[in-house]
């Protein structure tokens, strides 16, 4: 029995009739999951998957990235995405560190380190994240041209 798996989410359902038509026409079985839901007026959190066998997806995904290349994306945008992601990972974990040993001296009242250093670390990711996110929002954006 072969499963299936979705490789496209559509939000209007005649981009999803199209693509499984084209499918179709290539001898690809294919599957729209919600597309019935998704016409009902009240179904506006519902999305279109387009699914197809999995002996079929590697040709599907090649038919369907021929037809709309931009779809799928490209190998250097997926690896930018994962770059800038790791980089603000790596930016959360020394804010988080630096305000975690700030605060650990803060909070000398505490007569014993369990405590002491629960405090600290809690804050300190709370303030590194909060930190992070600020630094997303407001950082500088690089001059395009």
């Amino acid at each position: 029995m072969s499963y299936l798996k979705s490789i496209l989410i559509y939000h209007i359902s005649s981009e999803a009739e199209v693509d499984k038509s084209m499918l179709e026409a290539h001898g690809i079985t294919v599957h729209l999951m919600n597309a019935n839901v998704s016409r009902a007026e009240f179904a506006a959190p519902f999305r279109i998957q387009l699914q197809v066998p999995d002996e079929q997806v590697a040709e599907a995904i090649a038919i369907l990235r021929e037809l709309s290349p931009q779809r799928f994306g490209s190998a250097a945008a997926v690896k930018e995405i994962e770059a800038g992601i790791l980089r603000a990972f790596i930016r959360f974990g020394l804010v988080a560190l630096a305000c975690t040993a700030v605060l650990f001296f803060f909070f000398i009242h505490q007569e014993s380190l369990g405590p002491r250093f629960v405090l600290s670390l809690i804050n300190g990711v709370l303030i590194g994240g909060a930190i992070s996110i600020l630094y997303a929002v407001f950082r500088p954006k690089p001059k395009s041209g």
